[in-house]
């Protein structure tokens, strides 16, 4: 479904399904991504009505509900700061805090799209805490490639949840207007602002309360709801609790996408890190491939992605090809041994 209303209705919470809130009725709310009717997500609102926040809950229950072989998320946060809290956990494949940085990311979540066929793991949440100022500072590049990725991202396992406090139609209009659709929207300034965020008009968003008051708008349904939260001491105990330590980088640099063999990104992307490995010197990605990880850690990224060598070694290596795959049968084939 795409909302599950899960409180005593017995109904299964799948993968990649996120934490919303509390409607009206009191009722946990829950959204499930791969719905084809959620597909990418729009948050809205102005300052202090709790979109990041939102934002931020949304991402930290889908790192505790997903393994890292199964969900992998790129960070977009041009303010620098508030999506920094998920940048060492093991489902972080990239941060990028700059227009030219965003470039790179979403290029190569565009080559990861081009390459896939539908929806194979890991999938991918790209978040972005300022759309419309990462459309000015980004320009083309960066809007092209959203917007291939909110037109076909959905049936290769890739989902875009973009956050924008300025959700006027001449930043972020042509934008948003098919490819979201599922709106949260929190207060707004104006009428005109609370059709765009809402794909719709007459809902009422510029009269909500703030700090946390959300409609949900989605195939013409309307729902009020109470947007969960996650302080700053909460998200860091959630990150502490999954772990976080560094793995090889996969190639983000402009040029270079998607070819994940190890070639250093822009200088401020950060990335991706692995459960269980100490941080690598700065040289790792050269080093021999066997060197990079124990047999036993190996294995723990193919339980992870429960026996899929090929989802276990883009998990490990940031890429897979022949070398890594014979890598993962020998790790099985160790570990089976007496």
């Amino acid at each position: 479904p795409l909302l599950a209303k899960v409180a005593g209705s017995g109904q299964h919470v799948g993968a990649c399904t996120a934490a919303l809130g509390i409607g009206e009725d009191g009722t946990p709310l829950l959204l499930h991504l791969p719905s084809p009717d959620v597909a990418h997500v729009l948050i809205a609102g102005t300052t202090g009505s709790g979109k990041t926040e939102l934002l931020r809950t949304i991402l930290a229950s889908l790192a505790r509900r997903n393994h890292a072989g199964r969900l992998q998320m790129i960070l977009i946060d041009p303010k620098g700061g508030p999506l920094r809290a998920f940048a060492r956990l093991p489902h972080t494949a990239a941060m990028a805090v700059s227009g030219d940085e965003a470039a790179a990311a979403l290029a190569w979540a565009v080559g990861v799209m081009e390459r896939r066929q539908r929806g194979t793991a890991p999938r991918y949440i790209i978040a972005i805490d300022e759309l419309a100022d990462l459309l000015m500072t980004g320009g083309r590049p960066v809007a092209d490639a959203l917007t291939r990725l909110t037109q076909r991202g959905r049936e290769a396992g890739i989902h875009v949840i973009a956050a924008t406090q300025r959700p006027a139609a001449a930043l972020v209009g042509g934008m948003v207007k098919a490819n979201f659709p599922v709106r949260l929207v929190a207060s707004v300034t104006s009428p005109e602002d609370a059709k765009v965020a809402a794909g719709i008009g007459g809902t009422g968003a510029e009269r909500l309360l703030g700090r946390g008051d959300f409609l949900l708008v989605a195939k013409g349904q309307v729902i009020r709801f109470q947007a969960a939260y996650a302080d700053d001491a909460a998200l860091a105990a959630i990150v502490g609790e999954i772990g976080c330590v560094m793995r090889p980088a996969v190639d983000l640099a402009p040029g270079g996408v998607g070819s994940g063999v190890g070639i250093t990104p822009p200088p401020g992307l950060f990335l991706a890190v692995s459960v269980g490995i100490a941080a690598p010197p700065p040289n790792s990605a050269r080093r021999p491939l066997r060197e990079r990880h124990t047999p036993a850690e190996l294995r723990a990224f193919i339980a992870a992605a429960d026996g899929n060598l090929s989802a276990a070694a883009s998990a490990a290596f940031g890429y897979k090809d022949r070398a890594t795959l014979a890598l993962m049968r020998d790790a099985v084939q160790e570990g089976t041994e007496p």
